[in-house]
């Protein structure tokens, strides 16, 4: 189960920055960064087994992209 949970924490993970990466606009990517942090955090609190593994995965994740865009709004353009 351990795997699993693993699993399904990275794919979350995964699915959610992929998506906040994908926005067409600077403001877009850290306007949806911003909110998959602040959704992550409940989701870590107020769930239990994958909800809370997946609420920890989205909420790594896009607070790291939320950080990188912010401090370099340029990288990769």
């Amino acid at each position: 189960m351990r795997f699993l949970d693993a699993g399904i924490t990275a794919a979350v993970a995964a699915g959610s920055v992929l998506w906040t990466a994908s926005r067409p606009t600077l403001a877009a990517q850290i306007g949806w960064a911003a909110f998959w942090v602040l959704l992550g955090g409940l989701m870590a609190v107020e769930g239990s087994g994958e909800l809370r593994y997946g609420g920890y995965g989205v909420l790594g994740s896009n607070a790291s992209y939320l950080v990188l865009r912010t401090a370099h709004p340029n990288l990769g353009q």
